[in-house]
C-alpha cells in the first residue's frame, strides 16, 4: 500500500469515528434510557408497507386489521 493510500484510509477512519452515529452508540446506557418515547407516542394507523422480503406487514384499510408474518 502506499503512502498516499494509508492517508486517505486514515482520513476516512478519523471522519467515520466523529460522525454522529458512531457517538450516539459511545453514550451510556443510562443516557441512552434517558427519554423513553414508548410511553409517549402510539400508533393510530397503518396506512401501507412495500417490502422486498418475507418480513413485511399487510393492512386492510377497512377495518384496520394489521397483518404480519411472526416466526
Amino acid at each position: 500500500m502506499t503512502a498516499e493510500g494509508s492517508g486517505t484510509i486514515r482520513s476516512r477512519i478519523k471522519n467515520l469515528l466523529r460522525s454522529p452515529s458512531i457517538k450516539l452508540r459511545r453514550r451510556s446506557g443510562a443516557a441512552r434510557h434517558k427519554e423513553d418515547l414508548g410511553d409517549k407516542v402510539t400508533l393510530e394507523k397503518v396506512l401501507g408497507i412495500t417490502a422486498p422480503g418475507n418480513r413485511a406487514l399487510a393492512c386492510d384499510p377497512r377495518t384496520g386489521l394489521l397483518a404480519y408474518p411472526a416466526g
